[in-house]
């Protein structure tokens, strides 16, 4: 990340937040005693909408920022080719996405596009992945003029990232970055000896 030009990571954690801080400290990734990894606390989870609005509100963000999940592997993503794409094409989100199958049979979305890559509609567990639908990778790159929409969210109302996405597809134009980009949920034991096993042979090619 650092080395494709990120200034900052900041980390939402709640469950278990010692042990991720420990092991991001015991690493020393620090620039001119400027830290690139900052931590932000919340008491437990609440939903990606209250957890960026969170962050929001404790850092001001004038640059392209990328919103992630953390529990989710997407082997195969240029962060370089991602901002690039972003910023060329000039639109408020872009959503990362993939056109390989799905490693699992999970929830997902998946952003119906024409052939310039904007997304034309968003779909909730698609029933098939066609050349005009891709699916997306819970990861978004967004201009910094999305925290003034999201800040106007009634958390009481939206929280998920369904809701995130038909806010921000409503708030202007999103297009989708895609790759051959492997994307894997990690939620169980099972999923992180899958994970290796996708490690290992993307290794050994």
């Amino acid at each position: 990340f650092f080395e494709a030009g990120v200034e900052k990571m900041i980390l939402l954690i709640s469950h278990h937040r010692d042990q991720i801080i420990n092991y991001f400290n015991s690493r020393s990734l620090s620039f001119s005693d400027s830290p690139l990894i900052l931590f932000s606390e919340e008491e437990r989870p609440e939903g990606i909408i209250p957890a960026i609005k969170s962050v929001l509100a404790k850092h001001n963000i004038c640059i392209p920022m990328t919103i992630a999940d953390g529990d989710v592997i997407r082997l195969g993503l240029d962060i370089k080719n991602l901002l690039k794409f972003h910023q060329q094409t000039n639109v408020l989100t872009t959503v990362v996405a993939t056109n390989l199958p799905l490693q699992e049979e999970e929830n997902y979305y998946g952003a119906r596009i024409d052939e310039k890559l904007n997304v034309i509609e968003i779909l909730h567990q698609p029933r098939c992945i066609s050349s005009d639908v891709l699916t997306m990778t819970g990861m978004l790159m967004c201009k910094p003029e999305i925290a003034e929409i999201i800040n106007k969210i009634d958390i009481g109302q939206s929280r998920g990232w369904q809701d995130l996405l038909n806010i921000l597809f409503v708030s202007g134009k999103m297009n989708a970055f895609t790759d051959k980009i492997i994307y894997l949920n990690l939620n169980t034991s099972e999923d992180i000896k899958r994970a290796e096993l996708l490690f290992q042979r993307n290794n050994t090619n």
